[in-house]
């Protein structure tokens, strides 16, 4: 199944250099983290037009001061196709994990369509990767055969 997962530029080195997307917060509970198992956030979109990827603030994500006030990180600005074996799709595996309906609506509310999410437990390793691309210049910037 091809899919899409979205990052940033200032994670885009490590991903790199580890070779692999990690599992990471599933949201399954809005106290609890790590409720649920980890997941890596994959998407049929393959337009960044969800609101989260525009609008966390560096001093959120990166656990650094922002430069200038309204100094944003673009969650959507590396997209990258990959082909995995196994994905699942997110309505039905969030409640399936236990999910309160109250908490899927709020993530659909801030996230986007949650028709087009899906999770993967295991890490995607660059054998999965097709290609990615820097979504702000259309520029891609490594495919699969780069990555051999």
């Amino acid at each position: 199944m091809k899919l899409f997962h979205f990052t940033c530029n200032a994670h885009w080195p490590s991903i790199l250099q580890q070779g692999l997307l990690r599992p990471t917060e599933s949201n399954i509970h809005m106290r609890h983290p790590h409720y649920g198992p980890d997941v890596v956030w994959l998407t049929t979109c393959p337009e960044s037009h969800q609101p989260w990827m525009h609008s966390l603030s560096v001093d959120l994500v990166l656990g650094v001061r922002a430069r200038t006030p309204g100094d944003y990180i673009d969650k959507g600005r590396i997209r990258l196709l990959v082909e995995v074996e196994t994905a699942h799709h997110w309505p039905r595996w969030s409640r399936e994990h236990g999910i309160k309906k109250r908490w899927y609506r709020a993530l659909a509310h801030t996230g986007g369509d949650p028709l087009t999410w899906y999770v993967s437990e295991t890490p995607v390793y660059t054998r999965d990767w097709l290609e990615a691309v820097d979504t702000r210049t259309g520029e891609i910037i490594c495919t699969s055969l780069d990555l051999v």
